[in-house]
């Protein structure tokens, strides 16, 4: 009952009751050596040198192939070199390196210094693919979901860290550990247009073409012709516009913001940013506070709301100032429209 093949061997089997092609140098097969499966004895599969493991699923190339059971096969590298391969995710080709490789047929677990390249076209972004490093990447073929833990290192379209990573077809999910300001998630891509972000959370969560999600010591910086960033606790943003919660202070568009809130909308007329909890505004032209501020970059105006304990306030870079119940200033004309408002004017 025993099978041996050298040179050139080639061998069809069951991985998991799914078939797949073998091919490699030398091959050892033993009956009743270590598996049993009900009444059914298990062959104890060997085969080392050019090892090629290939299903619907993908294709491994490694040095050496060692049974682990009925379902699963470990694929390692030689000397000074890495196993090889790719899987099919999405339509799409994943490749991937790394030392050992545990071959079944619901999972691609990849160990050893492992790293995969993952197609991002599509994404709106400059580059082409991005590569993903950790201390283990597992895929789930079923699923079609990526799991990077432990130190993970993106190189490529995308750059960044993190200590935990999920992705899958509908999202990716980003999680840092709370120890230290180091193991914050970070990342950094440059867009089609060329200009770049760089997001910094202790999770992010981005879902394809609808939102993006941050929590915990949240740092967002856009680098385009307006330098523009914004520092905050939870930040949630879509196509359509978005909200950043706790400790908010931003610059957008030249203008420095504190806040306790801040949401903004995108409408005709671009995006509209509304300040809640003791707002305040410093443009390079005025100085704002009130209860309330709205602020639309697109139409250069700010306008402020106040009451009684918190009125609307302006002071203007001429030095005049207003105190109302409502202010609306547009620093591209110099317009300034006021409500139960006094006016103080000093040289």
């Amino acid at each position: 009952g025993v099978i041996k093949g050298v040179g050139d061997f080639s061998a069809e089997l069951q991985i998991g009751g799914r078939p797949a092609k073998l091919a490699c140098d030398e091959f050892t097969s033993l009956p009743e050596r270590r598996f049993r499966s009900g009444a059914d004895i298990e062959r104890d599969n060997m085969a080392k040198g050019n090892v090629i493991v290939e299903s619907n699923d993908g294709i491994v190339f490694g040095h050496r192939l060692d049974q682990l059971d009925d379902e699963r096969y470990l694929i390692l590298a030689g000397d000074n070199s890495l196993a090889r391969g790719s899987v099919s995710d999405q339509g799409r080709e994943v490749s991937f390196s790394a030392g050992s490789v545990l071959y079944s047929a619901e999972q691609v677990a990849l160990s050893d210094g492992p790293s995969i390249n993952v197609p991002v076209d599509g994404y709106g972004l400059a580059g082409s693919s991005t590569t993903l490093m950790a201390n283990k990447i597992v895929f789930d073929t079923s699923s079609q979901q990526w799991l990077a833990t432990k130190d993970v290192v993106m190189a490529g379209a995308v750059t960044g860290s993190c200590q935990q990573l999920v992705l899958n077809p509908e999202s990716v999910i980003l999680t840092g550990g709370r120890s230290s300001e180091e193991s914050l998630c970070k990342i950094s891509t440059a867009l089609e247009d060329s200009s770049r972000i760089n997001l910094e959370g202790n999770i992010i969560e981005f879902v394809f073409g609808d939102s993006l999600v941050i929590s915990d010591n949240v740092f967002v910086k856009r680098v385009s012709d307006a330098t523009d960033w914004l520092r905050c606790d939870n930040f949630q943003a879509t196509a359509m516009g978005g909200k950043a919660e706790r400790q908010v202070s931003a610059l957008i568009q030249q203008s420095e913001i504190a806040c306790r809130s801040i949401s903004w909308l995108h409408d005709d007329n671009g995006e509209t940013f509304i300040l809640n909890g003791a707002p305040s505004l410093n443009h390079p032209q005025a100085i704002v506070g009130g209860k309330l501020i709205e602020f639309c970059p697109n139409l250069s105006t700010i306008t402020a709301h106040g009451d009684e304990r918190n009125p609307a306030t302006i002071k203007r870079a001429d030095g005049q100032s207003a105190v109302g119940s409502l202010i609306k200033y547009n620093y591209h004309n110099q317009a300034l429209e006021a409500r139960s408002a006094t006016f103080e004017d000093k040289p």
